[in-house]
């Protein structure tokens, strides 16, 4: 079947946060002292939701004071601010984008995260929030959303990421073709070269 759009993972894939501060993992371990056990489920029910640092604050019954939760919010925004695309990313999707296809993302990630990437990328086709979705991936439900946001099929979307498991299985199960990014280096290790693979695709 003809290619006729393609989905990108966000973090590690076209953004990548330049200086982390991780104010939820200093929430979470603001709970942890007093007397809170981490549960494997805490990313997730974080990613699934419109949690802010004080919405996740009570979720989780953690209690913070109006200076230390103004001390994160600052850390927060200021790791929102230094979220930069891969130059790769940038012109890779301008050329899908100039080629025809539809481009989407698809992304697990916190609610504040969000803006980083209509920000950097404003005029995509489908933005597939695990925030917004209530899911994650690799929940099928969440590649579904964005092929109906794009408004094409399974078998005519491709996926590229650098998670196999989020990225390449979990959008195989959909019939979406999964290609798995390795930067640090393996067989697809930039997304020029997905890309070039990607447009001789649509040109068959």
């Amino acid at each position: 079947m003809e290619l006729k759009a393609v989905i990108f993972d966000v973090f590690g894939t076209t953004l990548r946060i330049a200086e982390g501060a991780h104010p939820y993992r200093k929430l979470m371990r603001a709970g942890i002292k007093q007397g809170r056990r981490p549960r494997p489920e805490d990313a997730s029910i974080l990613m699934s939701g419109a949690y802010g640092l004080m919405e996740a604050a009570d979720l989780f019954g953690i209690e913070v004071s109006p200076p230390e939760l103004d001390r994160l919010d600052a850390l927060l925004r200021a790791e929102v601010a230094s979220i930069e695309p891969y130059t790769d990313a940038v012109l890779c999707i301008a050329a899908l984008k100039a080629a025809g296809l539809k481009v989407g993302i698809c992304s697990n990630l916190a609610l504040p995260y969000g803006d980083a990437v209509t920000r950097h990328f404003p005029d995509l086709d489908a933005y597939g929030f695990s925030f917004e979705a209530g899911v994650l991936k690799p929940d099928r439900r969440i590649y579904e959303s964005v092929l109906q946001a794009m408004g094409v099929g399974a078998g005519a979307t491709w996926m590229v990421g650098d998670s196999q498991r989020c990225d390449q299985l979990g959008p195989e199960e959909v019939g979406i073709k999964g290609h798995l990014l390795q930067r640090a280096g393996g067989e697809l290790a930039d997304l020029m070269q997905f890309g070039e693979v990607a447009l001789r695709a649509v040109d068959r």
